[in-house]
């Protein structure tokens, strides 16, 4: 007998509501008291509530609550895995990127191996950050630790910290078997971050028991571009395991072969160190099969099985057997030089290693000026950033990249000084020059970031003041004191609304191209200022070292508020709307280009929802209103795509506070667009396929609030633009006036609420088009 079971007649409409970025709690959903909720089905982690006992509607109300996806059930562990995954948050970023590209032209046959290229050059990208971590990693464990602390020509100047001493009194260093203990501790530290990724994995492998309607449509990213149908109908969108295990193990065998070289390379490179012939040749063929295995690692994300495709399962087999050359190769390093001891004299940075760190800038610098430059042309009228929004994420997940690495290295060096000063003259831990003018550039981008945040402001403000000389135009004159105070709060939330919509993408997208300008400068300097041979550090004195110093201070007030971000991210409130919604777009895209991205929670949620609504019979059931709110609207037109034809004709769509086409269509037109919009409109229109003419409107409608920051009608007015006075396309219904009115209304003392995002459902705007997408779904022609 099932866990949960759900008791309803067949031939009742089922409204399912499905909440937003701020996981409303089923009671809210419903409109109850928590001890009425009773769940009828699902897991710990994806519920379905229902009213016991049932609330008197004319539909059958059920709750789909996904907010422990997210959040988690336990609130230690819930902030733990928040702060880890937050770690992961630059391979979110370039993750995301993978899907705004646009669709190629459908006449062109060369068009598909273009846009194929194009995901092979943001994976490599993706792979590039990756080993920017390991790095990082290395550059803590083995160069500033190993190679630099335990020299005893720093002793002199190097702080004496008590829980490494025993490094140096052990007899351990001077030897190879320094080398042994950083290489380990990087590999357990990499090894930690690939496990927080694998633990999520499960995800991928959810799938729904409905087959998709479009049995031979491909991932659009390397398919046909021919295709009429939505990106989302592809039965392998949401199918993701094979590729995300086969993208993990090929970044695992980068991380492995740069930590390999890292650690045998001293012994290879001329320097002071006694080795015997037989030693320098097996560390040289280590570091052969390392370069080998990280060429290989490069080449297995050209295979077919880096996209989400089924006759390419072979591919899996060969990046679990470079994986396993990798690991092998890294511990028989380990192990040789643990026993096999081999005397090194430790001599500025660690060999290569600042060279490498450098010119690692300087190839991502190069790919994403590749991604700046080399854009299609712009499909979409209204994409964001004239198309190039793949350079705009990527880019952002670089610039984060950086912040964590260079946050990590410049305090482990300052640290490990003492009383010395990474980019001061006595320094005894240097940093590599690239890192050096990194950290320079920290403080012109905050005086920018301060510059455009204050603008930003100025905007909102402008914005504030039209829409109150609007409310006041509506007024008596003079106006009442209070309800002058009251017009200005709710023109506030207008003029927030107003700018999120028009500006705020445009500004973003100026952001981070001013910080890539800023960034081919520094690439630039770094590459002429290179100290020799070396290139382990500037200068000291000058300009550059002196904004180092200063950004190096600043680099940790950026992690407090990235930490702090990350905390209110989930505490409610408007930041959590605002801010919230960055991260939910982030992780509600699979993990198709870096597989150590955050998991996205879509990966089970399509599923579960398509196999919930396509179970039922179709022939007999009125069928279902997928009613979703925020980001809840997202999931709900992806799970329609997914369903078979017979099940999404007896369906409707009830979206409210979304974000389809002011942010999603604008970042992600292949998607999202107008077009798409249309033709998901056009698949819920009864009889769309006959006279058009007389068709009926489509069995979808969408609200939306003037005050509501993040929620805009769906499809664009009739007339060219956004600024449109037309009347809205059939979709929409709004804007619903909120608030009620300025003053308190009869009968009570206290203002109406600014509902601004929530409680859409308490709305008697919401009643009324739930009832009339119900009575379509009830009528035989599907008409309202």
């Amino acid at each position: 007998m099932a866990k949960y079971q759900d008791t309803f007649d067949s031939t009742e409409v089922v409204e399912l509501r499905i909440h937003g970025v701020s996981n409303t709690p089923p009671a809210s959903m419903l409109d109850i008291d928590p001890e009425q909720l009773q769940q009828v089905a699902g897991d710990e982690d994806t519920l379905i509530f229902r009213a016991e006992p049932e609330v008197s509607h004319k539909r059958r109300v059920r709750a789909y609550s996904w907010g422990n996806l997210t959040q988690g059930r336990n609130l230690a562990l819930k902030n733990l895995q928040r702060a880890l995954w937050m770690l992961l948050l630059p391979f979110a970023f370039a993750n995301v990127a993978l899907w705004t590209r646009q669709r190629p032209p459908e006449t062109s046959e060369t068009a598909s191996r273009t846009d194929g290229l194009s995901a092979f050059w943001l994976r490599l990208f993706a792979l590039s950050l990756t080993i920017t971590f390991t790095l990082a990693v290395v550059g803590v464990a083995l160069d500033q630790v190993v190679w630099q602390w335990m020299n005893p020509a720093s002793t002199g100047n190097a702080a004496d910290v008590g829980w490494l001493a025993f490094l140096r009194d052990s007899g351990v260093h001077d030897t190879s078997r320094s080398l042994t203990l950083g290489g380990a501790a990087a590999a357990a530290v990499m090894l930690i971050v690939w496990a927080v990724a694998r633990r999520s994995f499960q995800y991928e492998a959810e799938t729904g028991l409905v087959s998709t309607p479009a049995e031979g449509t491909e991932l659009w990213d390397l398919a046909s571009p021919d295709s009429p149908h939505s990106p989302f109908e592809s039965r392998w969108f949401w199918r993701g395991n094979v590729q995300v295990s086969h993208l993990s193990r090929t970044h695992l065998t980068a991380v492995l072969s740069v930590i390999t070289l890292a650690t045998a390379l001293p012994l290879v490179l001329p320097g002071d160190f006694d080795a015997s012939g037989a030693d320098r040749a097996l560390y040289s063929l280590v570091c052969i099969v390392a370069v080998l295995t990280l060429m290989g690692a490069v080449v297995c994300l050209f295979l077919p099985v880096a996209t989400r495709r089924e006759a390419n399962a072979w591919g899996g087999h060969v990046s679990a057997a470079l994986v396993g050359v990798a690991a092998a190769n890294t511990v028989m390093t380990l192990f040789c030089l643990s026993v096999w001891r081999v005397d090194v004299t430790p001599e500025g940075g660690l060999p290569w290693y600042a060279e490498t760190v450098l010119w690692l800038s300087v190839f991502q610098v190069v790919v994403l000026l590749g991604l700046w430059v080399w854009s299609p042309k712009v499909q979409h009228a209204r994409a964001a950033w004239k198309g190039r929004g793949a350079a705009v994420l990527a880019t952002t997940g670089w610039f984060l990249a950086l912040l964590y690495g260079a946050t990590l290295l410049y305090y482990t060096a300052d640290f490990l000084n003492g009383a010395g000063n990474p980019a001061g003259q006595d320094q005894s831990i240097v940093l590599p020059s690239a890192l050096q003018v990194a950290a320079a550039c920290v403080a012109p981008v905050l005086v920018a970031l301060v510059l455009v945040a204050g603008s930003a402001l100025l905007r909102i403000g402008t914005y504030t003041k039209t829409r109150y000389a609007e409310l006041m135009a509506q007024e008596p004159t003079p106006p009442r004191t209070h309800r002058a105070r009251r017009a200005h709060d709710v023109a506030k939330a207008q003029g927030l609304h107003d700018f999120l919509e028009r500006d705020a993408v445009s500004w973003l997208g100026a952001i981070v191209f001013g910080g890539f300008l800023l960034s081919l400068g520094a690439a630039g300097y770094a590459v002429l200022q290179a100290d020799g041979a070396e290139g382990a550090s500037l200068e000291p004195g000058g300009v550059i070292p002196g904004l180092t110093g200063i950004g190096g201070r600043l680099l940790l007030l950026l992690a407090i508020a990235l930490a702090f971000v990350a905390a209110q991210v989930y505490s409610g409130g408007t930041l959590r709307r605002v801010i919230g919604i960055v991260w939910d777009v982030a992780t509600f895209w699979p993990r198709a280009c870096h597989p150590w991205a955050p998991p996205s929670y879509a990966e089970r949620c399509v599923p579960q929802l398509a196999t919930y609504v396509g179970n039922r019979d179709a022939a007999s059931s009125p069928g279902f209103i997928l009613a979703g709110h925020s980001q809840g609207s997202v999931l709900a037109v992806a799970t329609l795509w997914q369903l078979p034809r017979a099940n999404r004709d007896r369906c409707a769509l009830l979206t409210f506070g979304t974000q389809l086409r002011a942010f999603y269509g604008r970042t992600f037109p292949a998607f999202f667009d107008q077009e798409q919009l249309e033709r998901l409109a056009g698949a819920l229109t009864p009889g769309a396929g006959a006279d058009s003419g007389n068709s009926p409107p489509p069995r979808w409608r969408s609200l939306w609030r003037p005050t509501d920051p993040i929620g805009y009608p769906v499809l664009d007015r009739d007339g060219a633009d956004d600024d449109a006075s037309g009347p809205l396309a059939p979709v929409d219904h709004g804007p619903v006036k909120d608030p009620d009115s300025l003053s308190p209304p009869v009968n009570d003392y206290i203002d109406p609420r600014i509902w601004g995002h929530t409680d859409y459902w308490v709305e008697a705007d919401y009643e009324a088009e739930a009832e009339l997408l119900a009575a379509a779904l009830r009528s035989p022609a599907g008409a309202p």
